[in-house]
């Protein structure tokens, strides 16, 4: 599905962008681009994005054969991987490129999230700038959500620390070819960079954070402590009163 206002998730592409926050056009000009579309599809918001940047800076990533056959034949010079989404490696295309990439796409619902956490992932080893994409306005809620609140969970501790995240605009159902039955929201993502994010996790293993807020959330009817025992329990070996001495302390 391609939505109907390309041309604004190309200027909120833009604003993701530190390169120029002024004009997308005028990122012609600059060497530093290094544009992702995820899952193109026919090339709707593909076409707007190569009026803008050029096909120099934007490669594409699609899983679907004919829709890579098409883009193919529609522009001979973009740069098409036959691709799952899931599947990128996208340290890699950051070397190939020379830098941090900036993904745009509207993404399948089923897999927003996993595709989400692979490019929180990439931006350890700063491969991944920035991400502008569209998704079920329900989780882009989720990942802006303040605290004390039923929307904030593990999205949103991971996001606002990864990331500064921010919903551009509401998407009806109406711009959609076919129309799903929920709203959509374009949201931005602009991560903080490997020294940055080291510095507001104070020395925590991004993997180790990951594990902890994922097993306190999926207990959200359990206190804090007791969600995590069985965690602790794991790290210090099944140890039960090394893990009270831990929760007491």
């Amino acid at each position: 599905a391609a939505s109907a206002s390309n041309e604004d998730v190309a200027v909120a592409a833009k604003n993701n962008n530190p390169v120029d926050p002024t004009n997308f056009n005028s990122l012609k000009q600059q060497t530093g681009l290094r544009a992702v579309e995820l899952g193109p599809g026919a090339g709707a918001l593909t076409d707007v994005l190569l009026q803008s940047v050029g096909s120099s800076n934007l490669q594409c990533i699609e899983i679907d054969g004919r829709s890579v056959e098409l883009l193919s034949e529609k522009h001979p010079s973009l740069r098409i991987h036959h691709e799952d989404v899931l599947q990128v490696d996208y340290a890699v295309l950051a070397k190939e490129e020379g830098g941090p990439l900036s993904i745009i796409g509207n993404l399948p619902y089923y897999i927003t999230s996993q595709i989400l956490f692979a490019l929180a992932d990439a931006s350890h080893g700063n491969s991944v700038r920035s991400a502008t994409v569209t998704m079920q306005w329900e989780v882009a809620q989720r990942i802006v959500a303040p605290t004390r609140c039923k929307d904030y969970g593990i999205l949103s501790v991971v996001f606002q620390l990864y990331t500064t995240p921010k919903i551009h605009f509401k998407i009806p159902p109406t711009v959609f070819y076919p129309q799903p039955k929920v709203d959509s929201a374009l949201l931005g993502l602009l991560f903080l960079g490997p020294t940055s994010l080291r510095r507001r996790l104070a020395g925590v293993s991004p993997a180790h954070l990951r594990s902890v807020v994922t097993t306190a959330f999926q207990q959200r009817r359990k206190t804090v402590r007791n969600g995590l025992k069985k965690l602790a329990l794991e790290v210090y070996g099944g140890d039960a009163e090394r893990v009270k001495e831990f929760f007491e302390r």
